[in-house]
């Protein structure tokens, strides 16, 4: 275990992990521990071994489409809280098809579709299944998904229709925290949301 190895050890942690080493919670726990500055630098060492054995020295730009700024949750670190008294908006079909057309071959190599969790988009999934096939039939690229808990036959119609990652954002596994943080809102909830699209029946 990392908390045990020597510095020694630490050298060749970049070499291990891509030779398929698996860190542990305990093992996390001691890196993030780490303090003095040559243990630091070789933990440094390790993680761009590891980064440029997937990555190499290239830059991958990620551009966000916020497509709706309206929600129904009341996040106390969020400037979309549906409390707050803001100007919102939702785009229209035809404007997130110009907003692509502007895209075009400015580099990008995967597009995320944000929203708050929109009403008007949770009544109604399908029009959220829609804008995704839309977002792939103009550009063609890798899209990742960020529309909050949604059920489990949206999420599966929309990696049909051209979603290749979802994210589900979780501040805290703190229970008591994330009910400060996300106000009313299932932990449950979210975390098995998460984990449905890492089981092997939505594969």
């Amino acid at each position: 275990m990392i908390q045990k190895m020597a510095l020694d050890g630490l050298d060749r942690l970049g070499e291990k992990v891509i030779e398929g080493f698996q860190l542990s919670d305990d093992d996390l726990r001691a890196l993030l521990s780490l303090e003095s500055e040559e243990e630091l630098e070789k933990l440094n060492y390790a993680a761009r071994k590891v980064r440029n054995y997937y990555f190499g020295n290239r830059v991958f730009l990620n551009c966000f489409i916020y497509f709706s700024t309206y929600c129904k949750n009341q996040c106390a670190f969020c400037y979309y809280n549906c409390k707050n008294e803001i100007n919102r908006y939702r785009l229209t079909k035809e404007e997130i098809k110009e907003t692509c057309k502007a895209l075009k071959g400015t580099g990008f190599h995967m597009i995320d579709l944000t929203m708050g969790e929109d009403p008007y988009y949770y009544e109604d999934p399908d029009r959220f299944v829609e804008l995704v096939q839309l977002v792939k039939e103009e550009l063609g690229l890798p899209i990742m998904i960020s529309p909050g808990v949604m059920d489990k036959a949206t999420l599966l119609k929309a990696r049909k229709k051209g979603a290749n990652f979802f994210a589900l954002y979780q501040e805290t596994y703190d229970i008591e925290l994330y009910g400060k943080l996300r106000i009313g809102q299932s932990f449950n909830g979210r975390v098995n949301a998460r984990l449905l699209l890492r089981s092997r029946d939505t594969a």
